[in-house]
Parts: C-alpha cells; sequence; structure tokens
C-alpha cells in the first residue's frame, strides 16, 4: 500500500462528514519562523484614532483593529480604562439570542477587578480583601496569577462549562504554559490579550476587565479563581483573587461568541485548544485499554508521557462499586483530575509506582491509603523523599506495586473514567496544514475493501507525502 493510501485509510478511518482541518507535523530542526510566534498584526502598527472605546469610528459600531500595545498606550494617554467594543457589556456577551436567553441579564452587572487602591462598590467586584485604608498592610487586592504554582483552585459558576475548567487547570499545572496564553496585559487600563488555538492556528484575543458578577453580591457570576496559598480551602470572596480563571473564561467566550456557546465542550476540546497540541483520549473501561493495563503497557507509557512534558488529566466516573474506594470519597462525578507527577520508587524491597493529583475543585482534603498525612509514608521512608507530599490540594495514588496495576488503587478509583494526554510540540517540529472537504461523492471509506470493485476510494481526499530520511511523524484531525 502507497504511503498515500495509507493516509486516506487513516484518514477515512476517522475523519466525520463536515469540514475539518489536517496538520501534518514532522519532528525536524528548523530556523523557520512558525506562525504560533506571529500574527498578522504584529509585523504593522498602523495608526488608529484615539479612543478609549475601539480603534476605529466608522459607520456603524466602533470595532477595535489596535494592537494591544495601541490600546494601552492610548488608555494611558486618555487616563481611561480599555471598554472592548467587539465584546460590549450586556446581554449579547452572555446569552446567544437574546430573545431566549438563558442567563437573566437584569440580575447581572459588570464589575472590574480591583487591581490597586480603594475599593469601589460602584465599579469593583467583591473578590479578594479590599484596603480599608492608604497603606493597608493586611489588604490581599485580586492578582492576575498565583503568587506560588499549585496554589490556585477553580470554583465553576453559573455556566456549564466544567470541560473548559478542567482543561484550564490542567494547563495550569505548567505555569509556563499558563502565562504563556496571557500575550499582554495591562492591570492599570484593563487590557488582556489572551492567545488561543482554533481552526489550526493561534488566534490572539484581547478583552477588557469588565466581568459578569451578580447584583446583589457583587461576586463573579461564572468561574472564580479560588487563592489557596495560606493551606485553607476557601471559597468566600476574600479567596476570590485569582483572576486569570475568569479572564481566560471571558477571552474563550469572545472567541465562540458568548458565553452560553461554552456550555457544551470535552476536555481534550479544551486542551487543544489552550496548548496547540495533540489530545488523545483512552477510555479506561475499554477492552484494549484495560489490556494495556494488564501487560503493564499503560503504565510505561504514563512515566514517557510524564518525563517528555505532556499535560495528563484523568476523569472519574464514579458511577461503578469498583471505583468506590477511599480516594473516590472526596472526588467530584464527571470532573478531570489533573495529573501532576508520576514516579517509581523501590524502598523496603518493593517497587512503588505513583501518580499524583490534584484536585482544582478541592471541597475538602483529599482521602485515600496515600493521603498526605498517611502513617504509610514514615513506614517507606525513601518514598516519602522522592515523593512530595506537603500540598493540601494534591494527593498521591499507589498505582500498583510490582506487577499489580490493575488491582491498584488509582485503577480501581478512575476504572469508569478516562486517561486524557495532551502532547505538546516543541518549536524545532515542522508543521504543515492542509484542509479538505467530506462530501457524498468523495466519502468512499477505506481503500482496497472488497466490495469496492471499481476503486471509488480514489476519490477521497488524499495527499502525497514524501519522507526522504527516517523521522516521527504524527498527523492530526
Amino acid at each position: 500500500m502507497s504511503l498515500s493510501a495509507s493516509l486516506s485509510h487513516a484518514l477515512s478511518s476517522s475523519f466525520a462528514e463536515h469540514t475539518s482541518p489536517f496538520l501534518f507535523l514532522s519532528r525536524q530542526d528548523s530556523d523557520e519562523e512558525s506562525d504560533n510566534d506571529y500574527e498578522d498584526w504584529q509585523l504593522h502598527e498602523p495608526a488608529f484614532a484615539e479612543h478609549a472605546v475601539g480603534g476605529a469610528r466608522s459607520k456603524g459600531p466602533p470595532r477595535e483593529r489596535r494592537t494591544p500595545r495601541q490600546i494601552i498606550e492610548c488608555c494611558a494617554k486618555l487616563r481611561s480604562k480599555y471598554e472592548d467594543p467587539d465584546f460590549p457589556a450586556g446581554a449579547e456577551m452572555l446569552n446567544r439570542d437574546a430573545s431566549r436567553p438563558a442567563i437573566n441579564a437584569k440580575d447581572v452587572v459588570f464589575l472590574r477587578p480591583c487591581w490597586r487602591g480603594m475599593h469601589d462598590p460602584r465599579e469593583h467586584l467583591v473578590a479578594g480583601a479590599a484596603a480599608k485604608g492608604a497603606g493597608d498592610a493586611g489588604a490581599r487586592p485580586p492578582v492576575l496569577f498565583e503568587e506560588q504554582q499549585g496554589a490556585c483552585l477553580v470554583k465553576q459558576g453559573a455556566l456549564g462549562d466544567g470541560w473548559l475548567l478542567g482543561a484550564m487547570a490542567t494547563v495550569a499545572t505548567k505555569l509556563d504554559l499558563l502565562k504563556a496564553l496571557f500575550v499582554d496585559w495591562s492591570l492599570d487600563w484593563g487590557v488582556f490579550t489572551v492567545r488561543l488555538f482554533k481552526n489550526g492556528k493561534w488566534h490572539h484575543v484581547t478583552v477588557d476587565d469588565r466581568l459578569p458578577a451578580r447584583k446583589d453580591s457583587k461576586t463573579l457570576l461564572f468561574a472564580v479563581g479560588l487563592d489557596a496559598s495560606d493551606g485553607g480551602v476557601h471559597d468566600g470572596p476574600a479567596a476570590q483573587r485569582i483572576m486569570w480563571v475568569a479572564l481566560l473564561e471571558k477571552a474563550y467566550a469572545k472567541l465562540h461568541g458568548c458565553y452560553e456557546n461554552l456550555a457544551r465542550g470535552t476536555v481534550p476540546y479544551g486542551l487543544q485548544d489552550l496548548t496547540g497540541g495533540a489530545p488523545q483520549t483512552m477510555a479506561l473501561q475499554e477492552d484494549a485499554v484495560r489490556s494495556k493495563v494488564a501487560n503493564g503497557t499503560l503504565w510505561r507509557q504514563l512515566l514517557d508521557w510524564a518525563k517528555s512534558g505532556c499535560l495528563l488529566a484523568v476523569k472519574f466516573g464514579g458511577e461503578t462499586q469498583q471505583s468506590e474506594t477511599d480516594a473516590a470519597r472526596t472526588l467530584q462525578r464527571g470532573r478531570a483530575y489533573p495529573i501532576v507527577d508520576v514516579r517509581e520508587v523501590r524502598d523496603g524491597g518493593v517497587m512503588h509506582r505513583m501518580v499524583r493529583i490534584s484536585n482544582p475543585w478541592m471541597a475538602e482534603a483529599f482521602e485515600g491509603r496515600w493521603k498526605n498525612s498517611s502513617q504509610l509514608w514514615q513506614k517507606f521512608p525513601l518514598l516519602a523523599e522522592e515523593c512530595r507530599h506537603d500540598e493540601e490540594a494534591c494527593s498521591w495514588l499507589e498505582a500498583g506495586s510490582d506487577e499489580e496495576f490493575e488491582a491498584s488503587e488509582f485503577f480501581r478509583t478512575f476504572c469508569d473514567g478516562a486517561l486524557f494526554v495532551n502532547r505538546i510540540f516543541p518549536a524545532s517540529w515542522q508543521q504543515s496544514r492542509m484542509r479538505a472537504f467530506w462530501t457524498k461523492e468523495t466519502a468512499m471509506g477505506p481503500p482496497f475493501q472488497p466490495e469496492d470493485l471499481k476503486g471509488e476510494w480514489l476519490t477521497n481526499p488524499q495527499w502525497e507525502l514524501h519522507v526522504s530520511e527516517p523521522r516521527t511523524l504524527s498527523f492530526i484531525r
């Protein structure tokens, strides 16, 4: 079978009936500039009329055409905070159809975080601990990022986007990936530019910091970033001070039209949009995956994925009796839990396979045999030294001693869930992007089928690839 025939077979087996971008990557050192790094608007900076609201006021509503840096400079010159003309505060930001709103705009106000200075209830969210006077040492105002990695928890608001928050929490386990999403910002003028990966390329989305809030309490209506850096578990207004969660959610909503459009999605879908990576889902109840669990292949893959920098998460199903472990008591059904570390340590003559899970949804401390306060850590001092267990939002689960992966606490807890693997490609990989359309005339199935006597599979969308030297290839639809 030729390479083009093999590729056509792979595409016919996996593509849906709609338009689908196709990404081909090869591992190769290259000094070519990638479109992951630059956008068209970064190559030239035309001048526009200076307005705090919008960069162009021709016929119709104002549309933003300025670069983020131009917006910030303009707002600083005018001493006026930014108001995004392309995503204005109001019912259209919240709902897909204003005539049939899913969210009642009458119960919503749009407020900004009080990044600095004294809290103004007419303008600012109730978030963090406001300053009671000049130089108040006890003030804990909102911040964009947490002071230390792993200190942020997420709380879902009045929107069914737990899938997106699960993806965001997984990305946040690698602080460099999270911060790379925020291209430019100004706290003083309320300007934030986020990059998101859609349809095969990075897009820069600029928003202001006016966030939907409850009219009665003045707290955030949708996703909240909670500060747990003091070791406690809180969800009150004083802890709702980590703002990257709400701002990233807003940028994602703008890219998709409104907040209501975020009500449906999947964790892999979100991971791809936030990283540009290649996500994969492995349903742990499937026979093919269970065979990998039984023969140790999945454990070896977990080690390799963690070592290579992949983002990993596991979904808790919690619907079978087998998954009713001690660790499951503090987990929420349908939630994704990031895997932050995978270790294999020999101690006491036993090879311990350990998986460290982060609980960004935490309402109470983790339970389980290897919870942070477990006496087992004292029994295995070498393991305790290798596996840090002093962070309340994280806990270790044993994935089997020696060859007992299938009977382990980790696998039994998540046996009816799924494992998410998101591969991140370094800049040294070369990328090519192609697009085709599946139609009735060009969707003829895999090649060389017995019933295909006329060779109609040749009308499928195909590409011919010539590989001149050995290299690693990855095909993503």
